[in-house]
């Protein structure tokens, strides 16, 4: 299945994947082939990504909307960070926190603004 991960900025990750296992403060589950269509809020987690040779990456996301839908899963975020282990993630991630933080305080919420209406553009093309 196609993994998409993008940021108001850009696209963070772009590639095939065999399955992810998303933490967060909400619970946890399984994305895999097959998966029922879901769209959902996801917020402060830890998702594990597993490519289709069996390598992991993990993203560190702070808010966004995760959507899977005929073999292709999307998460729309506010940032993130990707790395080789969970700790190499959250230790990117939290740098990239205080780097928005220190560059204006308003960033995330800037943020968080370009995702909900990418959100909103994206739902009204499912809906056509």
């Amino acid at each position: 299945m196609r993994l998409k991960v993008m940021t108001p900025d850009k696209m963070l990750l772009d590639k095939s994947v065999t399955g992810l296992n998303l933490a967060s403060k909400e619970g946890s589950f399984t994305i895999l082939k097959g998966h029922a269509p879901l769209i959902t809020t996801v917020t402060q987690a830890v998702v594990k990504i597993v490519d289709e040779e069996n390598d992991a990456t993990y993203l560190k996301l702070n808010a966004g909307t995760l959507k899977v839908l005929q073999e292709e899963v999307t998460f729309f975020i506010d940032f993130g960070e990707i790395g080789q282990s969970k700790e190499e993630s959250e230790q990117l991630f939290s740098s990239l926190k205080e780097q928005l933080s220190s560059n204006n305080e308003s960033a995330s919420d800037d943020a968080l603004a370009k995702l909900e209406m990418e959100i909103l553009k994206r739902a009204s093309e499912l809906n056509s």
